[in-house]
C-alpha cells in the first residue's frame, strides 16, 4: 500500500518536464504548475527562489501548534491604475517537516585543525537544523493554506528551544528553498479552493565532490510535503528524493530529535574551506546522506 501511494505521488508531481509559474491568487504567494526534473531545471528553479527560506529567531518556540501565531499581509487585489490593497489577517501553526543532522567520517575528523578539532566535533555532533512549514488560516474566511516559503530553526540535542545561527549553518539552510505550492496544469486557477493548495514543493542544494575532494559541484534534491487538515489537527507528510534522485523516500513523522540518530536526514559532511586563521570552517560539502524513512521507492526512469 505504501509503495502504491509513493508511485501515485511520483507520477502526479513529476510527469511534466518543464517549469511554469502561474498568476497567483491574492492569498498565496507562488504556485507551481510543473515540477522541475533535470539538473538544469532544478538549478534554475533554485536560483529563482533565492529568498525562499526564512529563519526562526533565537528564543522562539521550536514549533507553534494549534494556530497560536498571528500575522497580517498587505496584498494587491486589483492591478493597474486603480491598484487596490487589502489587509488579510492569518493565524498560523509552524511545524517541522524534517530535521537535519551532520556527521564527520573518521578520516574527515582526522583532517580537522588540531587546535580547534574538539570544538568543531562538539558543534557538529551537538545540534541539528529543523526545516519547517507554516500552515495559515484566514481569520475572515476560516480557510487554511500552506505558506510557500519554508522556515529553518537551529536546535540543540542538549538544550530546549531555538538556538543561534552560525554562519556556516545559515549558508546551508539558505540553500533549502520553497518553489511553490503544486497545482496540476489541468486545474483551473479561477476555481481553486483551500484543498487545492496542500502540496508544497521545495529544492535543496548541496555541494558534493567532483571527482575528488579538491573540487565540488552543486547537487539538487526535491522535497515534497502533502498536508492533511481536519479542524486544528494537521498532518504533514514529507517526501524527499535521495541517492542522486534515484529514490523517492517517505520520511518518518517529524519529532524534535534528542540525538543525531533521530534526525530525518543525516549528512556526511567534510569541510572545504576555513577562516583566515584556519581554525573555523567556512564552507562544507556532503559525501552522502542517510534518511530515516518509512519507505523508499526506486525510480530511475521518473528522476532521469
Amino acid at each position: 500500500m505504501k509503495r502504491n501511494r509513493l508511485w501515485i505521488l511520483a507520477v502526479a508531481l513529476l510527469c511534466a518536464p518543464r517549469i511554469a509559474m502561474a498568476e497567483v491568487p491574492v492569498w498565496v504567494a507562488k504556485i507551481v504548475r510543473h515540477v522541475p526534473r533535470t539538473g538544469d531545471q532544478l538549478a534554475e528553479a533554485h536560483r529563482r527562489s533565492k529568498d525562499g527560506c526564512l529563519h526562526v529567531r533565537i528564543g522562539e518556540p521550536m514549533q507553534i501548534d494549534h494556530f497560536a501565531g498571528e500575522t497580517q499581509y498587505d496584498l494587491v487585489v486589483r492591478r493597474g491604475p486603480s491598484k487596490e490593497h487589502r489587509k488579510l489577517d492569518f493565524r498560523y501553526s509552524r511545524l517541522g517537516i524534517f530535521s537535519h543532522g551532520t556527521l564527520l567520517q573518521p578520516n574527515d575528523e582526522a583532517a580537522l585543525p588540531a587546535v580547534s578539532r574538539e570544538r568543531i566535533i562538539k558543534h557538529v555532533n551537538g545540534g541539528y537544523t529543523s526545516i519547517q512549514l507554516r500552515v495559515q488560516r484566514d481569520v475572515r474566511s476560516g480557510k487554511t493554506y500552506l505558506y510557500y516559503k519554508p522556515l529553518a530553526a537551529v536546535g540543540s540535542f542538549a538544550r530546549p528551544g531555538t538556538q543561534e545561527f552560525q554562519a556556516l549553518v545559515e549558508d546551508s539552510v539558505h540553500d533549502v528553498r520553497g518553489i511553490g505550492l503544486f497545482v496540476p496544469p489541468e486545474k483551473d486557477l479561477r476555481r481553486l479552493d483551500e484543498a487545492d493548495l496542500r502540496t508544497w514543493v521545495g529544492i535543496s542544494k548541496d555541494m558534493v565532490p567532483d571527482g575528488d575532494d579538491t573540487k565540488q559541484k552543486p547537487y539538487y534534491d526535491l522535497l515534497f510535503v502533502r498536508t492533511r487538515i481536519d479542524g486544528d489537527q494537521i498532518e504533514l507528510h514529507t517526501f524527499v528524493t535521495h541517492d542522486f534522485r534515484r529514490e523517492l523516500c517517505y520520511l518518518q513523522p517529524y519529532g524534535e530529535p534528542s540525538s543525531r540518530e533521530e534526525c530525518g536526514i543525516v549528512g556526511h559532511v567534510f569541510f572545504t574551506a576555513y577562516t583566515a586563521a584556519k581554525q573555523s570552517p567556512s564552507a562544507e560539502a556532503t559525501r552522502s546522506s542517510d534518511v530515516n524513512a518509512r519507505a523508499c521507492l526506486a525510480g530511475p526512469i521518473i528522476f532521469s
